[in-house]
């Protein structure tokens, strides 16, 4: 099926390629529109301004690929893992990512609205800027992420271990933070969002 490593604006809408891996190919604004991609497995691929509507991606695997600016609308990414992936600006309105496991990787600008990550291992990522609104975090682990400037919106971190993580810029009083692990340089973000003067003694 992929025997050129380039593809430039080519339009795989409805193709059906079941369990297939492919390694270092680039995608540039192709369309993939209803494909069937069910257990794909990527490595060092690049897809770019790429279209997946509707598409069907379920217990597929993606290892060290990036999918920048691509549109998720509407598609099936059950099970999906996706493996120390660059993920900028890319938007996931109304796909189904039940199950999705993300590992490492920078997800800066993308789009997750209303996302439930409940129980869900997200420690080290990259979240900068993206839009978060109204995500479940629940029992999350945000260790280490990278939160800056994120709408984070009526997002549920309840009980979550956020330690370590920078939440610079993000609006505090619009969380849940009910038993929310926090350490002491958060500590003083909060407090100070909440009205308090933090001083040294």
């Amino acid at each position: 099926m992929f025997d050129k490593t380039e593809y430039i604006e080519h339009d795989f809408s409805d193709i059906s390629i079941g369990a297939v891996a492919i390694n270092g190919i680039k995608f540039v604004g192709c369309s993939f529109r209803n494909a069937e991609l069910v257990e794909l497995e990527t490595t060092n691929c690049q897809f770019i301004n790429c279209n997946f509507i509707s598409s069907r991606l379920n217990g597929s695997v993606h290892n060290c690929s990036a999918f920048t600016n691509c549109r998720f609308k509407f598609t099936n990414l059950f099970c999906v893992e996706f493996i120390d992936c660059k993920m900028t600006g890319s938007s996931f309105i109304d796909a189904d990512i039940t199950g999705i496991k993300i590992a490492k990787g920078d997800w800066s600008y993308t789009t997750l609205r209303e996302t439930d990550f409940k129980g869900a291992d997200l420690s080290g990522i990259k979240f900068e800027n993206a839009d978060l609104y109204n995500c479940n975090f629940e029992k999350a682990n945000l260790r280490g992420c990278d939160l800056r400037f994120a709408n984070m919106t009526g997002a549920n971190l309840k009980e979550a271990d956020l330690r370590d993580a920078t939440i610079n810029g993000i609006d505090i009083l619009g969380l849940n933070l009910n038993k929310t692990k926090i350490d002491i340089f958060q500590s003083v973000i909060i407090s100070e969002a909440l009205g308090a003067i933090c001083d040294s003694f």
